[in-house]
């Protein structure tokens, strides 16, 4: 119970590291939740939309922080063809090894 409570405050919180595989699974979750209580609902609330950004923002710095990168790193998202390049980047290179600055590296549990 405490793994999945620690796995679901990562969605959040905009500190420690993630690897790039939990990056892409913790997205989608993010996206298809959004989607699914928007439909449910049957009408657009603003609050999911904070929610989705909020939640995306916070896995994007904690990717940025497995890459030794710093958090100001977020607004090279805003520029034209580097956002790119750096979408890339968090979704495929592999982060730095051993600790950085920003945490012990991720742990992959085995369920």
């Amino acid at each position: 119970m405490e793994l999945i409570l620690l796995e679901l405050s990562r969605l959040f919180l905009p500190k420690g590291r993630i690897d790039n595989l939990r990056f892409i699974g913790y997205s989608f979750f993010l996206l298809i939740f959004d989607i699914s209580l928007s439909v449910l609902i049957s009408f657009n609330l603003y609050i999911f939309y904070i929610i989705l950004i909020w939640g995306i923002s916070c896995l994007i710095v904690q990717r940025l922080h497995d890459l030794d990168r710093p958090l100001e790193h977020i607004l090279l998202l805003l520029i034209p063809i580097y956002n790119i390049y750096l979408f890339f980047c968090l979704l495929f290179k592999k982060g730095t090894t051993g600790a950085n600055k920003y945490g012990d590296p991720p742990i992959n549990h085995e369920i």
